[in-house]
């Protein structure tokens, strides 16, 4: 199954198998389509069964340093019975956290600590799985199995931060439980939607910016609809990480795929409980932070609660090198800049009459049942200032509700939705000739 696009949402349903997982000797392939379960080996450094009486300290490190809203606690993460068990509990707290641009760290007032182990050594290309039961308590909370870089090793690697570098990269193999990750008027996913999301920063114009599913869905989201709840069973969650491109697999099965055009640096194994809303807010956070704690919805209840995971297994190939290379990076870098750039909107859905191109009826019958589809939470046929605005109280969402309200009711109606989406057609008709291309039809930067 190849699937890609900004979003893939994909009913696996009763197609999952819960696979009972074998004893380590025994597992000497991967959980993979029969025709790929062949050339690979297993990375004992990067795998564990837990099967010992306590976390493996010389694999694994429980201690890491802390960001967001909460606190990792080495006593989190624990082995009993032949299973990790990452922990979250409610234990209100002061801790210092450093916002982007910042001078210095803030003293905040926290109120969970969760648990997370990451591992001692490291890849880049390989096959990475575990067997992981979802969290209790929904929402709140969020299992995540992930890689992840860190500058230092970069560094080793020749990984520098000039023009084009790549200073961070990120595969979320698969995180649960987000509840839509962010809180917004139109509500929230049910635990049965996963997310398997991609995430970097890079040096573009002499900035470091970030690449992440929100700001380039194209480049690095997937949104699975899984067809069972991870709260109820064990399930394989994994990910295929090659130079060309990232795969990810649940109990087997090919769910999404992207190009691999910047996951090349080294990256360490990681298994963590994050926080997520209600305790986790993007709005109005004070002293220069994007993300904080919600003091008003904190709270004991359905608390502590546990992750599971039966086991985690790296693995790799011999006909592919275990970590990137710089090189690798500015080939994929120069990939994207000399491809045309991908559509959101420029497919069989859109492009009704099939000639190749978006009229302005196409592109406004597309855009606008879409964004009725997503926002209007009460099915009114109309999108109030909430629902539009979402989580984007001074971005996008501002700008068009300032602009097309014409009669400040608060209230998007069709008549404004139309009008907003032929604002959208005329800033990427380019060319001027009525019509939008396969290029044009990509989102560009709007400028007020």
């Amino acid at each position: 199954m190849h699937l890609s696009g900004m979003v893939s949402s994909i009913a696996i349903g009763l197609g999952f198998l819960a696979l009972a997982a074998p004893p380590a000797a025994a597992q000497s392939q991967p959980t993979l389509p029969a025709d790929l379960r062949s050339g690979w080996e297993l990375v004992p450094e990067l795998s564990d069964e837990f099967d010992g009486a306590r976390i493996d300290g010389a694999r694994w490190n429980a201690d890491v340093e802390d960001w967001g809203p909460w606190s990792w606690e080495p006593g989190n993460a624990t082995v009993d019975d032949g299973t990790l068990r990452l922990t979250i509990r409610y234990e209100p707290h002061r801790a210092a956290r450093r916002a982007p641009d910042a001078s210095g760290p803030t003293d905040q007032r926290l109120f969970y600590k969760s648990g997370i182990v990451r591992s001692r050594g490291y890849q880049t290309y390989g096959y990475y799985e575990a067997r992981i039961k979802g969290v209790p308590t929904y929402p709140g909370s969020s299992p995540a199995f992930w890689i992840y870089s860190i500058a230092e090793t970069n560094k080793r690697h020749g990984f520098t931060r000039g023009e084009g570098a790549v200073t961070y990269s990120e595969v979320d193999i698969v995180e649960l439980q987000q509840g839509g990750f962010v809180e917004n008027a139109v509500g929230r996913d049910g635990p049965e939607v996963i997310d398997m999301n991609l995430h970097m920063r890079m040096i573009e114009n002499g900035k470091e910016i970030w690449k992440r599913p929100g700001n380039f869905p194209e480049l690095a989201k997937n949104r699975i609809e899984a067809g069972f709840d991870p709260r109820d069973d064990f399930h394989i969650y994994g990910a295929r990480v090659s130079p060309d491109e990232v795969i990810w697999y649940i109990d087997g099965v090919e769910v999404a795929r992207k190009p691999n055009l910047y996951w090349h640096l080294p990256m360490y194994v990681t298994l963590s409980l994050g926080l997520r809303s209600p305790h986790v807010t993007y709005r109005d956070c004070p002293d220069g932070f994007w993300r904080c704690p919600v003091p008003g919805a904190a709270t004991g209840d359905g608390y502590p609660a546990s992750m599971e995971v039966d086991w985690v297994r790296s693995w790799r190939r011999a006909d592919e090198p275990r970590v990137g290379s710089p090189q690798l990076v500015k080939a994929s870098t120069a990939a994207e800049r000399a491809a045309p750039p991908q559509s959101s909107v420029f497919k069989p859905g859109a492009d009704a009459d099939g000639d190749g191109r978006l009229s302005p009826d196409e592109f406004v019958m597309f855009m606008g049942t879409r964004e009725l589809q997503i926002r209007d939470a009460d099915k009114d046929g109309k999108i109030s200032a909430v629902e539009w605005l979402g989580d984007n109280e001074g971005g996008f969402q501002r700008l068009t509700l300032d602009r097309f309200n014409a009669d400040g009711n608060d209230e998007m109606g069709v008549d404004e939705i139309v009008r907003v989406f032929l604002w959208i057609f005329s800033n990427r008709d380019k060319n001027k000739d009525g019509f939008l291309s396969a290029e044009e039809s990509a989102p560009p930067t709007l400028v007020r």
